[in-house]
């Protein structure tokens, strides 16, 4: 199920919210799920942070974001310091207001027989809608209510007229889980490694062997061996040791650390 929130109104939302990218999930919808208070818990109760969206006849789009959980059994208000109010759209025309919370102590309110309340107390800044209203005409007319500032701090709007033309026919009533996006996974490697095989050993080797700096310029080699702790660097110092005993008197120190990795390095010298 997809709902009808945009990437814009994706990306506005998480500049609101913070706190990087988010993954918005659709969980209920009033045209696919019915706009019922029941259905409404049944889909959004115990989901974490949350995004309610109305779209009306008009054009218009608003809504309320709470960082807690709704419990409708719990029939009880919920202090939320992080909840606004915001609108989207105001007569098909794109304008992005938030309206952050004033008394946080009534942010949000829980009831089973209604659907998303936000504030209360003295009055409901956004009460959509209680029990069940059905569609006609391919509308809902909410029957709930609005006050205008009463735990929210409604700048750059006179009264809710200018946010939903006062028109509560609406169209459409989404609600999204809000989660922290997680990285996208890159299919494409850092840097190209040819595939191991026995001609690339050999063509390793050669280059090795084809090496052959005068006397004057170099008189020995240092090489360092690089790779993961188990990959066998010391124990391809001890077998080359073992081999050319006698003329190489020192091995090469490993340290002795939970990683095993090695501490310090010794030239190795010939008698």
């Amino acid at each position: 199920m997809t709902g009808q929130l945009r990437d814009s109104d994706k990306t506005q939302l998480e500049q609101w919210i913070g706190q990087g990218q988010k993954q918005f999930t659709l969980l209920y919808s009033a045209t696919s799920d019915g706009c019922t208070s029941q259905k409404f818990h049944e889909k959004c109760d115990y989901q974490g942070a949350t995004v309610t969206l109305v779209y009306n006849e008009v054009g218009s789009v608003f809504g309320g974001y709470t960082s807690a959980s709704w419990a409708g059994n719990v029939n009880s208000y919920t202090r939320d310091d992080k909840a606004f109010l915001f609108q989207l759209k105001v007569s098909n025309k794109d304008t992005f207001r938030k309206f952050p919370v004033s008394n946080s102590t009534y942010s949000i309110y829980s009831h089973s027989s209604n659907g998303p309340v936000f504030g209360g107390n003295t009055g409901y800044d956004m009460n959509l809608f209680s029990g069940t209203i059905a569609s006609s005409g391919g509308l809902f007319q909410l029957n709930g209510g609005f006050a205008f500032g009463i735990n929210y701090t409604m700048s750059g709007v006179s009264s809710w007229n200018d946010i939903h033309n006062g028109n509560l026919n609406i169209k459409e009533l989404e609600v999204y889980s809000v989660a922290v996006k997680p990285p996208e996974a890159t299919h494409q490697e850092w840097r190209k490694v040819p595939e191991w095989s026995k001609t690339l050993v050999k063509e390793l080797m050669q280059g090795v062997q084809s090496i052959k700096p005068r006397n004057s310029l170099i008189q020995d080699y240092r090489i360092a061996l690089i790779g993961p702790v188990g990959s066998g660097k010391s124990s391809f110092c001890n077998t080359i040791n073992s081999v050319f005993k006698g003329r190489i008197t020192q091995r090469a120190l490993c340290g002795d650390g939970r990683q095993s990795v090695t501490k310090s390095v010794h030239v190795n010298k010939r008698l």
